[in-house]
């Protein structure tokens, strides 16, 4: 069952405004847990299959992973609806720039191998769609403490037990294993 942004308010987020609108001073540099909500429909298409090509010789001469989009078949990620969840240790204002500049380079139709294996991170991979999609994508975050807080004597790590623990909760399908 998919979770929804005003949820979010129950756990303490606070909406920072439109991801492809934010000026860099609008993300606080410091440790947070963040949430990427849709702001209309997104469709998700991720068909991927290999395709080899033969040389002139009739030889095997390489290979390449193709996307096909298949809108018939395609899911929808809801407005509204919680896509992702993740944290940042030290600067919430460096993984948003990232995001922001990685979703920038569109969705191409043919990737090497190689490059395949190193865009496989899912939410940059549903930023993408989104930005293809003109969909906005709203950001919510959650400022943790990034020391560890000790019961007893054993250290507990606030950031990564919200961040679990939001994800075991909301099950957002960016953070679903495909």
């Amino acid at each position: 069952m998919a979770a929804f942004a005003p949820c979010l308010t129950n756990y303490g987020f606070e909406r920072v405004g439109m991801l492809w609108d934010l000026y860099d001073q609008a993300v606080p540099q410091k440790p947070a847990v963040y949430a990427l909500v849709a702001g209309s429909k997104l469709l998700v298409s991720d068909y991927w299959y290999m395709e080899t090509k033969r040389d002139e010789s009739g030889e095997w001469a390489s290979s390449d992973w193709l996307r096909k989009t298949l809108l018939d078949k395609a899911t929808a990620i809801v407005p509204l609806e919680v896509f992702y969840i993740g944290s940042a240790r030290h600067d919430l204002r460096k993984r948003i720039a990232n995001y922001k500049s990685q979703s920038k380079k569109g969705w191409p139709s043919r990737l090497s191998q190689k490059e395949f294996t190193a865009k496989r991170h899912y939410a940059t991979s549903l930023l993408r769609m989104a930005r293809a999609q003109r969909v906005p994508v709203d950001l919510y975050i959650l400022t943790v403490p990034s020391e560890p807080v000790y019961v007893g004597r054993a250290p507990v790590d606030l950031l990564h037990g919200w961040e679990n623990g939001l994800i075991r909760e909301l099950r957002p399908r960016g953070n679903r294993s495909r």
